[in-house]
């Protein structure tokens, strides 16, 4: 199953919504991606530097585990996005090869996007501007750090002031280390696009299981944002496409459980044996709490 050779098969409301919003997420991911490969040559570089400088290689073996360390607690606030992708490819692609496979992704949906845009402002964001975007929001986190202590008071032994401003020392320290990479990452994202093949409707067939798994759930997460959008802005023409919104829903939630469905096994082994957290689409309704998915009404016989 290829999620955007369905997607083709929406309305073109819903998929005006679809295409921008995948779009949009996998320029986040190229992005997120051909950090993750500068940050890795970086810390290559850092390991050849320090065999040079200390043969017998104790202070390496040291540093290679602080650096570890490092990369296990970015990776405990960023497991959607860096977790393991996945059990059928061998070996597990690189950064550089799911940035490729995203950049593919991204320029298909931006073209279909386009097509079905009637304004500029459904049009999806470009790299540069995601890459703005992920600059301005580096470090911050899903739950409010005032809502998050709130929550966790009772088993830690920090004031509140305190850990508000440990918080805000952490996302400063992380958007300034974001910016520092930021031109490697544009030059990189500049090399893949001289030797680029356009978008492509397999690169989703290219993406690791994991990876397919959220962007079909991600469909599921772009229309429910959209309907939570109009409830809290209405227009007549808005509330003309929650009917729609609700149908194109029920037909996502389908597809979604077709896959897990299909690779059960194998999702299996990434939740329990590797630790992985799957978003399910339960956990998509509960983060848009003013949707209500309305059943739909059997047809007549």
């Amino acid at each position: 199953m290829n999620v955007l050779e369905q997607i083709n098969h929406f309305d073109s409301t819903s998929q005006r919504i679809v295409w921008k919003g995948l779009a949009n997420s996998a320029h986040y991911q190229l992005i997120r991606n051909l950090e993750l490969a500068v940050l890795e040559q970086q810390r290559t570089h850092q390991r050849s530097q320090q065999l040079e400088d200390d043969p017998d290689g104790i202070e390496a073996i040291l540093s290679s585990l602080d650096q570890r360390n490092e990369q296990d607690n970015a990776e405990d606030h960023d497991v959607e996005n860096n977790g393991p992708l996945g059990l059928e490819r061998d070996p597990e692609p690189t950064f550089i090869d799911m940035a490729k496979t995203y950049l593919g992704f991204a320029e298909y949906c931006t073209e279909r996007a386009g097509t079905l845009a009637q304004s500029r402002w459904e049009e999806p964001m470009s790299f540069q501007a995601m890459l703005r975007f992920r600059y301005d929001n580096y470090g911050s986190s899903m739950m409010p750090n005032a809502l998050a202590y709130d929550q966790m008071s009772d088993f830690i032994s920090i004031s509140k002031e305190d850990f508000l401003k440990v918080k805000e020392i952490e996302a400063a320290n992380s958007k300034e280390k974001f910016k520092a990479i930021m031109p490697d990452i544009i030059s990189r994202y500049n090399d893949l696009r001289k030797n680029d093949g356009g978008g492509y409707a397999f690169s989703y067939d290219e993406l690791p299981l994991l990876a397919k798994h959220r962007m079909c759930v991600k469909v599921l997460d772009v229309l429910f944002r959209e309907w939570t959008r109009i409830i809290k802005r209405p227009t007549m023409e808005g509330l003309a496409t929650l009917g729609i919104l609700n149908t194109t829903a029920h037909q996502v939630i389908r597809l979604v459980d077709e896959f897990e469905h299909e690779h059960g096994d194998e999702l299996a082994v990434l939740i329990e044996q590797i630790g992985v957290m799957i978003t399910s689409t339960d956990d998509i309704k509960r983060r848009y709490p003013l949707v209500h998915l309305k059943a739909l009404s059997a047809p007549k016989a």
